[in-house]
This record gives C-alpha cells, sequence and structure tokens, in this order.
C-alpha cells in the first residue's frame, strides 16, 4: 500500500535553476547545511527541492576541489620573521591577513577532502563525523570572510582566527577517540596511521597559521614575532614542565623525580691573533629563537614518558633523570642548531614496543587507565593517548628538525631533539 505524500515538488527548468544558483546568488548557508552530517534537510514548504539541493551541493563540491588543489604557502621559521618587529606597516598587516584567510581556505578544503577519502564506516564513527562538521562549519565562516582591505579589517579577521581556533581544540584528541574505536576493525591499521600523519601534520600547520596571525596583531611577550619567540628560554621551558609531571605524578603516584640539567653553548670568539676561537660556555640559561607551544608539548611528552618510567619501575630517587640541552651555529647553513638529550633509567623500551612506539594511538597505558585517553591531550594524565611520541616527532620535523629514541632495554632510554632556527640573516 502506498501513501501519496502531501508534498509535490515541482521540476523547474534546468536552466532557470542554473541561473538562480549562479555564483552571485547561491545561499552559503544553505550550501553547507545541506551538506553536513549532523543536520537534516526539512520537508517543509520551505524546504529547498532536489534540482536545487544538487546544485548546491555540486556548487560546493567546486569551491572545495578548487581550493584543495590548490598549493598552500609552506610554513618555515624564516617566513615567520618575515614580518619581523613591533610597527608592522598597513600594507604588511593586510597582506599577512590575505595570506592567512587563503591558506586556512586552502587547508580546510583539504582537510575536508582528505576525511571524505576515508571508507563510509569510518566516517560514520560519531567522533570522525562531528569533526568532519567542524571543517565543514569552519569553511562556511571562512569562505563569508571578505578579502582584508584596511586595518580594521585586519582586527575583524583575527577575531574570525580567534573563533576557528576555539572550533577546533579538541580536535587532536577527538580523532583519536573515534580511531581508537575503528582502527583495526573498519579500517587498516597502516592506512590509519598514514591518514593520521598527513591529517596531524596539516592540522598543526592550520593551528600554526591562524595563530601566527593573532601573535602578529597581539604579541604574547616582547620577543614573540607572531608564534615565534625570539629568545625562548630553554632552561626555564624544561624546568616548568618538569615541575609539572611531578605534579600529575604525585597525585597519580604519590612520588615524583629529581631532573638535572647541563648545558653547553658553543660560539666563536676572535681570539688576541684575530683568529676564530671556539668558546664553550656552560651550565647557563639557554636561548634559541623557536615555537613555544611545539616545543612545550615536545618536552612534556617526553619527560612523562621518562618520570612515569622511573616510577613505574622502582627506580631509586637518587637517580636522576638528566637533560643536556646544547647550542651552536651551523657555519655552513647560517643557522643557530639546538640540540636537547633527555636520558633516564627506567628500564628502557622492549624490542617489540619499539616497531611501534611512534604509531598514532599507540600506547603503553593498561585498560583500567583508559580514562585518561580522552584527557592526556589536555595535559591531565602522566600517560594515555599515544600520540605522544609521534606527534612529538611531527612538530619536530615540521621545520627540517628530528627526533630520535635510542633505547637500552633492561637499562634505559635516550631521547634526542635537533632544532634548526631560522637564518641569522633573517634574525639580524
Amino acid at each position: 500500500m502506498f501513501i501519496k505524500s502531501s508534498l509535490i515538488i515541482r521540476r523547474a527548468p534546468l536552466r532557470t535553476l542554473t541561473n538562480n544558483l549562479s555564483p552571485r546568488k547561491i545561499n552559503t548557508a544553505a550550501i553547507f547545511q545541506s551538506l553536513d552530517p549532523s543536520t537534516e534537510l526539512k520537508t517543509t514548504s520551505q524546504s529547498i527541492s532536489f534540482e536545487q539541493d544538487y546544485h548546491i551541493r555540486s556548487s560546493l563540491e567546486k569551491i572545495i576541489h578548487r581550493y584543495a588543489t590548490k598549493p598552500y604557502q609552506k610554513i618555515t621559521l624564516n617566513k615567520l620573521v618575515q614580518y619581523g618587529g613591533t610597527n608592522l606597516s598597513d600594507e604588511e598587516i593586510i597582506s599577512a591577513a590575505n595570506e592567512t584567510l587563503l591558506n586556512l581556505k586552502i587547508l580546510n578544503a583539504k582537510r575536508l577532502i582528505h576525511i571524505r577519502s576515508l571508507p563510509y564506516m569510518v566516517v560514520l564513527n560519531p567522533h570522525i563525523s562531528l569533526s568532519y562538521s567542524l571543517y565543514l562549519r569552519s569553511m562556511r565562516e571562512i569562505l563569508s570572510t571578505p578579502p582584508v582591505l584596511t586595518v580594521a579589517d585586519a582586527l575583524e579577521f583575527v577575531k574570525v582566527c580567534e573563533d576557528f581556533l576555539d572550533k577546533h581544540a579538541d580536535a587532536i584528541p577527538r580523532l583519536s577517540k573515534g580511531f581508537t574505536e575503528i582502527i583495526g576493525k573498519y579500517y587498516p591499521k597502516a592506512d590509519s596511521f598514514k591518514f593520521l600523519d598527513i591529517h596531524l601534520r596539516e592540522r598543526i600547520i592550520m593551528k600554526l597559521t591562524a595563530q601566527h596571525f593573532i601573535f602578529l596583531m597581539n604579541p604574547p611577550t616582547a620577543t614573540n614575532i607572531g608564534v615565534l619567540d625570539s629568545n625562548l628560554n630553554i632552561n626555564q621551558l624544561v624546568k616548568q614542565q618538569a615541575d609539572f609531571v611531578n605534579e600529575l605524578c604525585n597525585m597519580k603516584y604519590m612520588k615524583n623525580c629529581q631532573l638535572e640539567i647541563e648545558t653547553n653553548n658553543y660560539y666563536t670568539s676572535k681570539d688576541t691573533n684575530n683568529n676564530d676561537s671556539l668558546i664553550v660556555e656552560r651550565n647557563k640559561d639557554i636561548y634559541f629563537p623557536f615555537i613555544y607551544e611545539n616545543l612545550e608539548y615536545c618536552i612534556l611528552e617526553l619527560l612523562k614518558n621518562s618520570f612515569r618510567a622511573h616510577i613505574e619501575n622502582d627506580v631509586p630517587y637518587e637517580n636522576k633523570i638528566k637533560v643536556i640541552i646544547n647550542k651552536y651555529i651551523d657555519e655552513d647553513a647560517n643557522v643557530p642548531i639546538l640540540q636537547i638529550r633527555i636520558s633516564d633509567q627506567g628500564g628502557g623500551i622492549d624490542p617489540e614496543t619499539q616497531q611501534q612506539m611512534y604509531d598514532f594511538s599507540f600506547t603503553t597505558v593498561k585498560s583500567e587507565d583508559d580514562s585518561d585517553v580522552y584527557d592526556s591531550q589536555n595535559n591531565r594524565s602522566v600517560a594515555g593517548m599515544g600520540y605522544g611520541l609521534g606527534l612529538s616527532k611531527t612538530y619536530c620535523q615540521i621545520f627540517d628538525g628530528s627526533l630520535h629514541v635510542e633505547s637500552y632495554y633492561g637499562y634505559g632510554t635516550d631521547v634526542y631533539i635537533k632544532l634548526k632556527g631560522p637564518s641569522l640573516s633573517y634574525a639580524n
């Protein structure tokens, strides 16, 4: 038995529909609502027709694909310091704003296409579906943002960037939870890790892009050029993260660890005969131009691993975790180099674990710690989400740095970080 619907859809001529949906007349809100999996089109007299829905979706597809195929401006430390100084001209502000707007459109479109490339069963996961919806809504808002023509426009664009960051604040833990639920069941591990590697790398770049413009307009410190702190105190950063991890350990284990920091600052100086002489300045604070949040994340994750290993393996309190910080100038490349080595005696990493330790979603946390998994990105747990080493390595590699682990099973682990600063010619 068939019931005739009371809603009659009258087919309009294709030419009329096409004309009504020309780029100047497209309702952007309707376009994005029609593609958002978290909303449903209403079947009322106010609903759009099937043909209109089809053309709306087609128009959006073209917009997204057009931006997704464009190359985005690669972020380098030299690029970040191009607007150096505290007094930016109006032209520099407007140029930086429009460049940021274009890159956000491109990066956001690439994320949408990337998520859509996943199998249907994967995208049905509520956490992954919500991530897609957030990118779709962000795309709507970014596309609705007009070009920046004045400094006043740039100040308004700061609010757009801040709203973008707020919307995506939980993007990584949300995606982590989604992939934890589907990995190996509906999507192969190797494909999952490949997807996450690309997605998280571009997610980091997208966040840096928005945050850099915000900090260009409102520097958090006197030494900041956008997100780059031109005089970052590395000793202080390490001590702050060590204190924070000890607080976590005191809450979870009612124990803590000791940390020892050694520094070596290598530089050349002219001797009495006007010859270059190598000078080593030991155990003084090291200052280095880098992005605070990126290095903070790496140091925090690595110290959490070392502190947890010491405590869970009952390493005597007097056995300190050692951090060695070296700074020198690469004369050939004309860039400052920072090396950080974190050494512990926490028993090392077994060979089977070493093969997986960089994999996203890999964690040594036992099932009783599952409640910590979603909170680890907000730094409320000693261990958890399983992205620590993988993300830390990505943070280093984005700016041509490296992260390398050497573990001696049965004894301990050494982690080596190497970072390159901006060219000294740019810095000067």
